[in-house]
């Protein structure tokens, strides 16, 4: 998945998003997600690409013995719990300001430019959730476990650079 440009979404904005699946070799498809503001001509340069990249359904898959070892090595070192309200107002100091529907950090930890969360749906999107595979909102708050990697003295220095994600090589979903 590759990330051309963000779809920013402010409390008064309406998008209309579309997203286009081409059918490639058995089981794969490339997809393309594009988002017009509403009010903006319906023509062909209104579209804006935001998002590209493979997807491909297979068999369901166990957790190996292996990636639970590993995820119970990362619970072992990640000791340092973070307050999530505090998380998210340094993140809001940084310029990313995430509404109600999309905080979906219940808990998070960290140790060493390495980070765990537990994620949930919030409560304001759950009549929705059976809508997705698994629900945009949670993919967001992946991300934004991801950005608690950032260096255990980013939240005192307002400066410091803003990293995004561009792409994500590889995403697996075991269970929903």
């Amino acid at each position: 998945m590759l990330i051309h440009e963000a779809l920013i979404l402010g409390d008064d904005d309406v998008w209309a998003v579309q997203v286009v699946l081409t059918p490639e070799e058995a089981g794969t498809s490339a997809f393309q997600l594009f988002g017009r503001r509403e009010g903006q001509d319906d023509t062909e340069t209104s579209w804006q690409r935001h998002v590209t990249g493979k997807v491909r359904i297979g068999p369901s898959h166990v957790v190996s013995a292996q990636m639970q070892n590993s995820l119970e090595a990362v619970q072992r070192r990640c000791q340092e719990e973070l307050s999530v309200a505090t998380y998210y107002q340094q993140l809001h100091t940084h310029r990313l300001q995430y509404g109600s529907s999309f905080q979906g950090i219940a808990q998070l930890w960290r140790h060493n430019r390495e980070a765990q969360g537990r994620i949930e749906l919030p409560a304001m999107l759950l009549s929705e959730a059976g809508a997705y595979q698994i629900h945009p909102a949670l993919l967001d708050a992946c991300l934004q476990v991801f950005m608690a990697t950032w260096s255990e003295d980013a939240e005192a220095d307002e400066e410091e650079e803003l990293y995004l994600p561009l792409g994500l090589e590889r995403f697996q979903m075991y269970d929903r």
